[in-house]
């Protein structure tokens, strides 16, 4: 699984749009 760092995986990605926050982003999918 190789993935990009300035894109973040289809789960992240998920929240992201959803909330278009890149707090929301780093915070619920880094996590994860």
């Amino acid at each position: 699984m190789h993935v990009s760092s300035r894109e973040p995986p289809p789960e992240c990605k998920k929240c992201y749009k959803q909330f278009q926050m890149r707090i929301v982003l780093l915070s619920g999918c880094q996590g994860s």
